[in-house]
């Protein structure tokens, strides 16, 4: 791979991490928003009564109702509005929607652009316990958690002091007992979460007056996630910078390839004794991971060169001749190769045994067939002695430590900045890209390797342009055989076959009407032919599936304009 496409991949990857982690907790203009969410709480021994004061900003037309959700579970469930006060020209009314009641004000001629306050009163049971031994009372409400728009500011105010509560994600700011705490995006969470102490409670339980907001304390985390609620945006830049900066360094250090000079544009003779299969392994397309089909069937094709293999016509089946090993060797990838064409020396029968098979049965034989162009374990120490995938280790510790780091910073700071999770589920992306990369990016050929994979380079360059091979043509019918076996590698042997025709060459161990098209005996065309029938046979039995899902909590509900 070029250095100018490794170098893409490694840039490309930030931006998409960046996609990812941006536009979830984003928001641009908006067609309504609220500028304000007040809610004034008075509680006492049996129930809370809630009045809700928001101020909506409308910016387009097209919208005819204001509305506030509540979920109907838990204390909720039996919420009793009271009062309500809608804008002037509109009419309140209320309706079920699944489990949720809408408290709606509606404007049969539509909203036009401008700013509306409606406020809602309503009653539900305490959703506050007190402890026996230390008579605190705490109080958890989830007040909405699927809000239509973004929310700017939201005042929480019980008997005249104003508590602290969580709001996610937004920033926070504390002065004093007061809290400016910024914006709620659309979709986000408004919870509040109070202690008070036991003193001011009369009887058994009473009435909860005269709170004190410095003995009222705010729990859930908010105080000491204050900063990181407010510059988690930041904490996820910084972070991202850091982690590429070093990825980038570490290309540059370790896996920029060297430079070599003085090699041939184009070359017209194989550069090495290697075998086909070896060469797309070494060199191919996925470097010392797999070997591409063609290369299979490069491979047979030198076994037939080579007399290992003996062609009939198209259809006929293939023999397979058994050579003097010490004259004529084998590696064992060739060896597994010729067993199976021993065992099916019939490719045309074959095909057609595999039509009427089950979907079970074909998957189990496809499986075998894919086993054919799986490296063999021997092969591994060959490409290490030629390339070094020490930058691809390094990254990918890297990037699982940053997993850790995200996957921790994730758990710890859930309720004060929950965006977070992005960058958890942004790390484990760029995990299955780079494992997807691996050593296509990461990792460089030593300087021999180099130089020989630029050779055969150079090799396929000739053999896919027809007036270079017109200008190199070989008089030898061995280096013909030799020029069609690795066009067969590189995907050009039509090319061959044509300039073959042109001079009226023919090679000895093929026969004429195999010459055009050898595909019935490839293993290529019996992988695919495979595959394509356990497609048919899968498609035609039918699949079903399922999804669930689970909830949990109390309270919640949303609001907007439609």
């Amino acid at each position: 791979m070029e250095e100018r496409t490794r170098l893409f991949f490694i840039l490309f990857i930030p931006l998409v991490f960046l996609l990812i982690t941006v536009v979830p907790y984003g928001h641009g203009p908006s067609e309504y928003y609220v500028t304000d969410f007040n809610l004034n709480l008075n509680l006492n021994d049996t129930f809370i009564t809630s009045t809700e004061t928001l101020t909506y900003v409308i910016t387009e037309t097209g919208f005819h109702e204001l509305y506030r959700s509540y979920l109907l579970d838990g204390p909720q469930a039996s919420l009793q509005p009271l009062t309500q006060t809608c804008p002037p020209g509109t009419r309140y009314y209320s309706q079920r929607a699944g489990n949720y009641l809408e408290l709606i004000c509606r404007s049969d001629s539509g909203y036009s652009p401008g700013t509306y306050t409606l406020s809602f009163t309503y009653t539900i049971p305490r959703p506050y316990y007190c402890e026996s031994a230390s008579g605190r009372c705490v109080l958890h409400w989830k007040v909405l958690d699927d809000f239509g728009t973004r929310i700017e500011n939201i005042n929480v105010n019980v008997g005249g002091e104003t508590l602290t509560f969580l709001s996610t994600p937004m920033p926070r700011a504390s002065s004093g007992s007061s809290h400016d705490l910024g914006s709620i995006y659309k979709g986000g969470l408004m919870e509040v979460f109070l202690t008070t102490p036991a003193k001011p409670l009369s009887g058994q339980f009473g009435t909860l007056t005269g709170l004190d907001a410095e003995t009222t304390r705010y729990l859930c985390q908010a105080i000491p996630y204050t900063w990181m609620a407010r510059h988690g945006k930041l904490v996820i830049f910084g972070l991202t910078a850091v982690e590429f900066a070093v990825i980038i360094y570490l290309f540059f250090r370790f896996s920029r390839e060297e430079e070599v000079s003085g090699l041939p544009e184009v070359l017209h003779y194989a550069p090495a004794k290697r075998r086909p299969y070896e060469v797309s392994y070494l060199f191919g397309d996925r470097p010392g991971k797999v070997i591409d089909p063609k290369a299979v069937d490069a491979t047979l094709l030198d076994l037939v060169r080579r007399g290992h293999l003996k062609l009939g016509q198209p259809g006929q089946p293939v023999q397979v001749t058994d050579l003097d090993s010490a004259k004529h060797p084998l590696t064992p990838f060739e060896a597994r190769l010729l067993d199976f064409y021993r065992a099916h020396p019939d490719m045309t029968a074959f095909k057609k045994e595999i039509s009427k098979l089950s979907s079970t049965r074909i998957m189990d034989l496809s499986h075998q067939i894919d086993q054919l162009n799986r490296p063999l374990p021997g092969m591994k120490s060959e490409f290490t002695k030629i390339y070094d995938p020490r930058a691809s280790w390094w990254v990918t510790g890297l990037m699982a430590g940053f997993l850790v780091l995200s996957l921790v910073l994730a758990s710890l700071f859930a309720s004060a900045a929950p965006y977070l999770i992005f960058l958890l589920i942004s790390q484990a992306m760029l995990m299955a890209f780079k494992f997807m990369l691996d050593t296509y990016v990461f990792g460089k050929y030593t300087r021999e390797a180099i130089k020989e994979r630029r050779e055969w380079e150079a090799f396929r360059k000739l053999l896919s342009d027809y007036s270079m091979m017109e200008k190199y043509q070989p008089e030898d019918l061995s280096m013909w055989g030799e020029w069609l076996v690795f066009a067969t590698l590189f995907g050009t042997a039509d090319k061959v076959l044509k300039r073959m025709a042109t001079l009226r060459v023919s090679l000895p161990y093929l026969p004429p009407a195999t010459r055009g098209d050898m595909s019935w005996f490839y293993y290529s065309a019996l992988r695919s032919h495979a595959r394509a029938q356990l497609a048919t046979k899968t498609a035609s039995s039918g699949a079903r599936g399922f999804s669930g899902g689970v909830g949990g909590g109390f309270g919640g509900g949303g609001g907007g304009a439609r």
